[in-house]
């Protein structure tokens, strides 16, 4: 299982070569729990985004531009491998 704790955009480029090559991004009702991001994304066997809710938002003190973004190891291999051939993984001089 991999965690990344990124902003909306680096959640969009994360899911998006993660589907390059046929994931399919899963989101379940998204402002749950800190510890059903990993649950919901086991379970469903696919990536998975958390909104943060706004209990946790302020018990953790997480910023308001950050989503928690869970990907089976399998998938996150997926979107490393799909860098060179999407989109998502290039990046423009104005980013």
């Amino acid at each position: 299982m991999v965690l990344f704790l990124v902003n909306p955009a680096q959640a969009d480029r994360i899911l998006g070569l993660a589907s390059y090559r046929g994931s399919e991004p899963y989101v379940h009702y998204p402002v749950t729990s800190m510890c059903s991001t990993i649950t919901y994304a086991l379970a469903k066997r696919k990536p998975d985004v958390n909104f943060i809710s706004v209990f946790e938002r302020r018990r953790g003190m997480w910023s308001p531009n950050e989503l928690i973004v869970t990907l089976s190891f399998k998938d996150f291999q997926i979107a490393a491998e799909s860098i060179p051939y999407s989109g998502y993984g290039s990046t423009s001089a104005s980013e």
